[in-house]
Formats: C-alpha cells, structure tokens, sequence
C-alpha cells in the first residue's frame, strides 16, 4: 500500500511517503538548501559520555530528555479530528470501541498517548553545523567536555534526515487528516523539527533514528535501550574543550611554534581523560585542540590546533601539532 502527504509551516514544506515497508520522510527548506557531508555533536565530560565514545554509539533520545522542554511539545499538534482520534484509539492503541468512544473528544489525552507511542519507535539525534560555538561548548560541555565530528552517511541503523530545524518565532499548530498512518508520520515529522527561534544560533540537524522493536521510554520501562552503535570510521575528528586539561599553559607554547612536540601528564585521578585520549590514539583520529584567539578586531574566538597524539607512559602523552592554527567560523 502506498501513501503521500505533504504539508507547510513556515514557508518549510514536509512530506511523508510510503512505499510497501520503505518510509520516506523529506525536508524543504530553501533557508538551508545545503545539507552537510558532515556534523558535530557536544558531550559533557561524564560517564554517560565517555561509554557512548568508547563503545561508539550514539542516543537516540526520547522527547522528555531533550534540553528544550517545548521541543517536540504534545499540543503542537492539534487532535481536533475526532474520526482521526477514534481510529488512533482502536488500531495503534488496540482500544475497545466504548472506551474509544469515550476518549476521542479528549485532546489531552490523546496527545499524551500519540507522542508515548510513536516515540517508542522513534529517537532524535541532534547535531550541528558548529564546532566552535562559544556558547554550546559552555552549556553542553562546561570546556571541559569533548567534540564529535560524524560522518552520518557511515550509520549503518535506519535514519531519516539529517534535517536542518524549523527555528520560529511563533509557532502555529497542524491538524491531522483522516489518513491514519500518513498523517500520523508527518505530523511526528513536523512536530520533532520545529523550535522557537531562540535557539537559531545552534544551527541545528537533526536525525531521526527508528528502531525496529519498542524502544525504552518514560511509561514503557522495558523497551530496547536507546544506543545505535556505528564504525569507528564514522568518527573524522574529535575536539577537546578549552578546559579539558584544566591548564592551557603547555597548550599555548604547542600553539606558538608550528609542528611542535609537546608533552601533557595526565593526573592519576583523571582517568577519564586518559581514557578518552588512550581511545584517540588507538584508532588514529585527528584531535583538535581548543584554544582562545584574538582577532583583527581584538575579539575573542574559538580556534583549534590540529594535533596527532602518542601516548608515552601511563599518564603522559605527547601532542604533535600538524599544521598552524586555524579559526572555524
């Protein structure tokens, strides 16, 4: 069976189709006609971090984990098609008719239970264009955290996007139409890629991953887990924050003179940090560094150094600068 539907918000146009078992989801926006060969995701010095690097993995996250409580918010679709609801009710959520009956005029209720379900199927990743933004790598990272340059087109799990978010300063509700499964899918499509245009400066893409069994979420505890492994050849970089060796002092001498060899101890209790650089070194992937630079207008910038790393002892590792350093706009 197949099906199509499109609509438009915001001068964005969305379209769902589906072909036998093949979904397709696309994306208009003549804002960002250029989708990137490649994208950057922030992660927080922590434990949950360092297992998703080391066992090369990313989350694909619920709703209610998102940063942005207004991201993918329930009431931005509205459910006032009450044939729609009623189908919703016995096909999706299996209810008897009386019950159905009686829940379909309940758009509250209803929503709750269209984004549980359908995110049990579907995660969200979100990336960005921007390595060197100022304010992601103090919100997300703290300076002390670390960068990921993916390759996505390397993802062997099932995707859709990336797609560059729909940033608004108002946002208008959709509707549904009387198409049960083509709706429902553009609607999720257009409810997980809009936010308000406070958060434009992350530039961000977003990629939905779908899982083949019910994933785990906030009233299904026993789903799969949320983590979709990928080859370590989608990793093309990894940049580490400003504070992550909470002293920049080394740095700036390996940043003054090009091609220079520069020896960093890493304290024995931060074994985090030896863990993340002893990863970098065995799979050979470029590391940049982040430091501060002042530019022609004597303003403060992001700028990196692009380093190899050997691992000399236990707690040393020696950091070759291969090239002068250069400044992401």
């Amino acid at each position: 069976m197949e099906f199509n539907l499109e609509t438009e918000t915001n001068k964005v146009v969305y379209s769902f189709e589906k072909q036998g078992e093949q979904l397709s989801f696309n994306i208009i926006n003549n804002k960002k006609p250029d989708i990137h060969p490649t994208l950057f995701k922030y992660y927080a010095l922590n434990e949950n971090s360092i297992d998703a690097l080391l066992n090369n993995y990313v989350y694909a996250s619920h709703p209610n984990e998102l940063n942005d409580v207004f991201d993918t918010f329930f009431n931005l679709i509205q459910f006032d098609n009450e044939n729609w609801n009623y189908a919703f009710l016995t096909k999706i959520l299996g209810y008897p008719i009386k019950k159905a009956e009686e829940y379909k005029k309940d758009k509250n209720y209803i929503a709750k239970n269209f984004r549980e379900q359908l995110y049990q199927q579907i995660g969200v990743l979100s990336l960005t264009t921007k390595d060197s933004d100022l304010l992601m790598w103090s919100y997300y990272t703290n300076h002390k955290g670390f960068c990921i340059e993916f390759d996505y087109n390397k993802f062997p799990f099932k995707t859709h996007g990336p797609f560059p978010i729909n940033y608004q300063d108002k946002v208008k509700p959709i509707s549904f139409t009387e198409k049960l499964y083509s709706s429902e899918m553009l609607a999720t499509l257009v409810q997980s890629n809009i936010k308000y245009e406070k958060w434009e400066h992350e530039d961000e893409w977003r990629i939905l991953i779908e899982s083949p069994c019910p994933m785990i979420s906030p009233f299904y505890k026993t789903g799969h887990n949320r983590k979709f492994r990928y080859p370590i050849s989608a990793i093309k970089s990894i940049a580490l924050g400003f504070r992550f060796f909470d002293f920049n002092n080394q740095i700036d001498e390996l940043i003054t003179i090009s091609n220079l060899e520069q020896n960093i101890i890493i304290k024995k209790n931060e074994k985090e940090k030896s863990l993340i650089l002893d990863f970098i070194e065995e799979h050979n992937i470029p590391i940049k560094l982040v430091y501060e630079n002042l530019n022609n207008e004597n303003v403060f910038q992001i700028a990196y150094i692009i380093c190899s790393l050997k691992k000399l002892n236990a707690n040393t590792y020696q950091f070759l600068a291969n090239n002068n350093p250069f400044i992401n706009h």
